[in-house]
């Protein structure tokens, strides 16, 4: 055998001779029933998809976090109270800002400090701490000690404004809506965009089990209704009270949801770490599960909210049926139409209501000393052991029935949106 000629380029590679390739007998075919299950496996293997319930989470976490910004918006609305007689005068602060109320007043003293230390050199330089700064800060640690939920300490003269809080001058023509209070809050120091999907987490978690668990409860209770006519009275006051029974049950982590969306996100006075955290303080601190979520306080407002919701979504279909005596399938306009009327006129009924009961899951009411105050981006009412009438009267006569219908106008663009 003659040796091979050497490559020009590589003139020490010698080439492996080749080996001859041992026949491999091809396996018999499988029958037709066995080449499916084969194919099917092929597919199951190489091709993954996310089984329905996780999609469908997904999309509904998404769509919460869409909603979300004009809900914590709408909701420091209806939380904030009106700044009281002889602390509205006397300053404000804007989003963005944490100057406090007669800023200009210790500017000038801060100024005349200043002349005094350059006009004489040999004084020791020393703290800008003017008497009026200290008055006001002994009032609002006595007032903190007092009342640690509250946001603003009571009393005539200046008032020093927290720097979690969030302050609007009423007098300086500002706009007051639900857009207006996102933009605030996006601007906040210490606040900021994220701020804006506070309470996400909750909010997902508390429409995902009243979606599963309102359904669970009407089927329970379904032997106890002898009619199957979609728009009869027995199946509405079914429905109303599978609803209402939701509601009640669901209600700890609706106010979980309330408390999480106005607490402040500053880390030095931010109260609850999450949700879980929050549901353990509130029953440690304010009388254990029954009192803190189902006390008299608060079970008035969570029963009207939890019949006159559903009665106004699935009442007025049936007015329409009644008053028509057609199904919606033979007049889709006039039901669209009558549909867009009775959400308008419930949304009235049914948005103090919800800013009553929102107001009084604010409220804390300790039964143990707090390890934490809970600071409020907004100003919130104190305490005073008022239920749902005490309440709506102390809104009307202190904030105006105006303050009650804080988000009225989203409400309205999205029925028609829905309806339209």
């Amino acid at each position: 055998m003659s040796n091979p000629t050497p490559h020009p380029l590589r003139p020490y590679y010698v080439p492996t001779p080749s080996l001859p390739t041992p026949s491999i007998p091809s396996p018999p075919p499988l029958p037709q029933s066995s080449a499916r299950h084969a194919e099917f496996h092929y597919h199951a293997d190489y091709s993954y998809s996310l089984p329905p319930v996780f999609g469908s989470a997904i999309v509904a976490f998404l769509g919460t976090g869409l909603v979300m910004p004009l809900e914590v918006g709408k909701t420091l609305l209806q939380l904030r109270a009106a700044p009281t007689p002889s602390t509205s005068h006397v300053g404000s602060i804007s989003a963005g800002s944490n100057t406090g109320f007669g800023g200009s007043h210790h500017q000038e003293e801060e100024e005349e400090e200043e002349d005094e230390y350059f006009s004489n050199p040999s004084l020791p330089p020393t703290p800008r701490t003017t008497k009026s700064t200290q008055s006001t800060q002994q009032l609002s640690r006595h007032h903190q000690h007092q009342h640690p939920s509250s946001a603003q300490p009571k009393g005539k003269g200046k008032v020093e404004v927290k720097e979690w809080e969030l302050r609007v001058d009423e007098r300086s023509g500002e706009k007051d809506g639900v857009w207006e209070m996102v933009k605030r809050v996006r601007a906040m120091r210490g606040e900021g965009g994220w701020s804006l999907w506070k309470g996400q987490m909750t909010t997902f978690i508390l429409d995902t089990m009243s979606t599963n668990l309102q359904p669970l409860v009407q089927t329970i209770l379904q032997p106890l209704v002898s009619s199957a006519h979609p728009f009869s009275r027995s199946i509405l006051l079914l429905t109303v009270s599978s609803h209402l029974l939701t509601t009640v049950l669901l209600s700890p982590f609706d106010l979980i949801r309330t408390r999480l969306i106005v607490q402040s996100a500053m880390p030095q006075h931010r109260k609850y770490s999450g949700p879980l955290d929050a549901l353990d303080t509130v029953v440690r601190e304010e009388g254990g599960w029954w009192r803190a979520f189902w006390g008299e306080e608060l079970m008035s407002s969570t029963i009207v909210e939890g019949i006159l919701r559903p009665l106004v979504h699935f009442g007025g279909p049936m007015l329409i049926f009644h008053w028509l005596g057609s199904e919606r399938e033979d007049s889709p306009m006039v039901w669209a139409v009558g549909e867009l009327v009775i959400s308008t006129v419930g949304l009235g009924l049914t948005l103090p209501i919800e800013t009553i009961r929102k107001r009084l899951q604010a409220q804390t009411r300790y039964t143990a000393n707090p390890t934490k105050p809970f600071r409020t981006v907004v100003p919130v009412r104190e305490p005073k052991g008022e239920g749902m009438l005490e309440m709506w009267w102390n809104a009307m006569k202190e904030d105006g029935g105006r303050s009650l219908y804080h988000g009225f106008s989203i409400g309205v663009v999205t029925n028609l949106v829905v309806f339209g």
